[in-house]
């Protein structure tokens, strides 16, 4: 069933009646098998996902509804019925549901949907409740990716940040944007992380960061062993994950991503702040995208990701990550080249951020090959708002989103394969 732009309202219900003993891994797996029954049996447009929040004091099954707000009475009165069959039918050892108290409620644009509707599909795999103990013993023991020797030794450890899904939709905006509209294209993905970060339900987290187009657990998920590395990324499939994180007791994976940039991207720092560079890096190819070096004229780097996964054409979302690079002392801004390898070929971009004090105006360069400091010198030596260039197979391109500002915005974009 198609939706219509508008609002939508996200309503939560948990089981009263549970069993003694807490194993999260049956929790988990008898929510799966819930959602595969109650799905079929919403007729009005509802999509249900696995939720937890941070009481402590609930110890079983939470499911989260997302329904039109016009349709939520009929909508809320359906599920009373269908929470008290579809336990009994399937001898679930959680039962009696209850509405909570607290909702949520959003209002979703034609683009919204589109990313909602994408990874609105079931799990397509027969999973089994030891395969839910994977998860949940991936979740406590998930320590991120590793970088590169070279790029490692130039980037701490406490400002690595793992790569998250950008969702096709939200890619085709970025593709299209430029001056003030690439701008508020990047700030209104950061927007959405940081409205996640501060979201108390995992289910909330995983709808509001679709809505703004990221899925920032894409990390770890990327990180799951066994039969999940062959699920197809979904609602369910993203909720779950994000319910198993908070209940492994461990930093969600996307506070990794999280946890610096809400330090960065305050609102006065940013609008304050004399010099920066934010650089969003998109691997739209079939081939993993790695920074390999970086050459820092002037400036530090705030936060780096360690390397964009690969994609395939036929799935709904690609790979993205950010760069940051801050003014660090003396009069000029930030000026930075970063070298880039796809598929056996270096490509390096520069930023320049000058003090606007100084008159300086923001540029990019960008070139086949490994030479960061090249790279970095030819920014400060232009004004160039936009570059391109190719490559067997495949096409980088590079933009910034305004010559003047105390913000250099840029968005890196490798394509083809």
């Amino acid at each position: 069933m198609s939706l219509t732009p508008g609002d939508y309202i996200l309503t939560c219900w948990n089981s009263t009646i549970n069993p003694s003993e807490l194993k999260h891994s049956h929790v988990a797996f008898q929510t799966h098998k819930l959602i595969k029954a109650l799905r079929p049996r919403l007729t009005s447009g509802e999509i249900i996902i696995p939720s937890r929040d941070r009481k402590t004091t609930r110890k079983g099954i939470e499911l989260c509804v997302m329904a039109e707000a016009s349709k939520l009475l009929p909508s809320t009165q359906m599920l009373k019925t269908l929470l008290i069959e579809e336990p009994a039918k399937l001898a679930l050892d959680y039962k009696n549901f209850q509405l909570q108290d607290d909702s949520l409620t959003v209002k979703l644009d034609a683009v919204a949907l589109a990313n909602i509707a994408d990874l609105n599909k079931p799990i397509d795999a027969d999973l089994t409740e030891a395969d839910f103990e994977v998860l949940e013993k991936s979740a406590s023991e998930f320590k991120g990716f590793h970088a590169g020797d070279t790029w490692a030794s130039s980037v701490p450890k406490e400002k690595m940040s793992q790569p998250f899904m950008l969702m096709r939709n939200t890619l085709d905006k970025l593709r299209n944007a430029e001056g003030d509209d690439l701008k508020r294209e990047m700030q209104g993905i950061l927007n959405g992380m940081k409205v996640v970060s501060e979201t108390p339900k995992t289910s909330w987290q995983t709808i509001l960061g679709i809505i703004s187009g990221i899925v920032a657990v894409g990390g770890y998920i990327k990180a799951i062993p066994g039969v999940w590395a062959g699920v197809k990324v979904c609602l369910e499939f993203v909720a779950g994950v994000c319910a198993s994180l908070t209940v492994a007791g461990v930093i969600a994976a996307f506070a990794i991503v999280i946890a610096v940039l809400g330090t960065i991207f305050g609102l006065l720092y940013v609008l304050f702040k004399d010099a920066r560079n934010v650089l969003l890096v998109v691997n739209d190819t079939s081939s993993d995208v790695k920074p390999i070096k970086q050459d820092i004229y002037s400036g530090e780097i705030k936060l780096g990701t360690n390397y964009l996964p690969r994609g395939k054409p036929s799935r709904p979302w690609v790979w993205a990550g950010w760069y940051v690079w801050d003014r660090m002392t003396g009069f000029y801004g930030t000026t930075v080249g970063v070298v880039f390898q796809n598929s056996g070929t270096d490509v390096a971009i520069g930023l320049d951020c000058p003090n606007t004090a100084g008159g300086g105006r923001n540029a990019v360069s960008l070139q086949v090959g490994s030479d960061a400091a090249g790279a970095q010198s030819q920014a400060r030596g232009c004004a160039d708002k936009s570059r391109e260039v190719g490559f067997p197979g495949a096409k980088c391109t590079a933009r910034i989103a305004d010559s003047w500002g105390n913000v250099n915005w840029a968005c890196m974009v490798f394509s083809g394969h």
